[in-house]
């Protein structure tokens, strides 16, 4: 008996459902290792994205994540660059804004995030240029649902199923 001959050889199809779930879980790994800021940042991004908005910038980001800490003081990040701005004069909102902004710059290093266009839209600046996450939102909400621990009030905002309704904190 030939090797061609047995119906045990691995087929295209195969390595592409292997490939696909491989490469799930190294962004589910990946994911892991990011701080709470940055995954407050995506679970923004998603929230954004599943209430219906077209375009999604940094500054939107920063508005909703702002408005989510407001409701909610005790998930506002503590320590690190935020107690850094804070301590240079910047009021906690510039302080929370510079923070947002340096995340999505982080997250977009690290290809969680991507520009919509590589072009700057007539010299429009970073704060108002569309992105858009790397992965699927729905995969990101399984993600944050099974295989991340967040602190209660952050993982209840990042797993809220949103359906083009109006904002919810």
């Amino acid at each position: 008996m030939e090797i061609e001959d047995c119906d045990c050889l691995l087929r295209p199809p195969h390595f592409a459902i292997v490939s696909q779930a491989l490469a799930h879980d190294t962004r589910a790994a990946s994911i892991k290792g990011l701080s709470i800021v940055e995954l407050s940042i995506l679970a923004a991004v998603r929230r954004l994205i599943a209430l219906g908005s077209e375009r999604v910038t940094s500054q939107d980001i920063y508005t909703h994540y702002a408005e989510f800490l407001k409701a909610h003081p005790s998930a506002a990040p503590s320590g690190g660059v935020l107690e850094m701005h804070l301590s240079l004069g910047t009021g906690s909102g510039g302080a929370l804004q510079v923070l947002c902004m340096h995340t999505v710059e982080r997250l977009l290093r690290l290809e969680f995030l991507v520009w919509v266009d590589k072009k700057t839209h007539g010299g429009a600046s970073k704060e108002h240029r569309a992105l858009r996450l790397a992965l699927c939102p729905y995969q990101l909400l399984e993600i944050f649902e099974k295989e991340i621990e967040l602190p209660s009030a952050i993982s209840s905002w990042a797993t809220q199923r949103l359906v083009n309704c109006q904002k919810s904190f």
